[in-house]
């Protein structure tokens, strides 16, 4: 073959090239832009299972105790919660659950707080928010 004849080659070429760096561009956009819907999708579950968490927690200590409830809360949150949120949760349920009466207030308040903001770190920004003001903010009292 000589070099006029891969030339031609190139140049019949060339748009065959051109649609695959195009398909090839388009299918890796495509991939990143499914996972940061996962990703995002898996932020949104986790917000609103975190919030499902904490009302079912509060009513519970308002005295509206449903295990069922509860426990299904819970489950959601070893299913899909993050890592760290799932560590604050069980030591928090591992420090008061069926504890009434010999609960450790301040322990207890803590361990909320510490709870709180681990979700918060893992569904929002940065909270500037600590965990001893969160433990001051919070909406009870043990």
């Amino acid at each position: 073959m000589t070099l006029t004849d891969w030339l031609d080659l190139s140049k019949a070429m060339s748009p065959v090239a051109a649609a695959l760096v195009v398909v090839s561009g388009g299918a890796l956009a495509y991939r990143r832009q499914k996972n940061i819907d996962r990703y995002e999708e898996l932020v949104r579950k986790r917000r609103e299972i975190y919030a499902e968490y904490i009302v079912t927690l509060q009513r519970n200590i308002m005295g509206e105790v449903n295990p069922v409830a509860y426990q299904s809360a819970m489950a959601s949150i070893y299913i899909y919660g993050a890592d760290n949120v799932v560590r604050t949760v069980a030591e928090f349920h591992n420090e008061v659950g069926d504890k009434a009466g010999s609960i450790d207030g301040l322990r207890a308040s803590n361990l909320y707080a510490k709870m709180v903001a681990a979700m918060r770190a893992d569904s929002f920004e940065p909270s500037k928010l600590s965990v001893d003001q969160l433990q001051k903010l919070a909406p009870f009292n043990y």
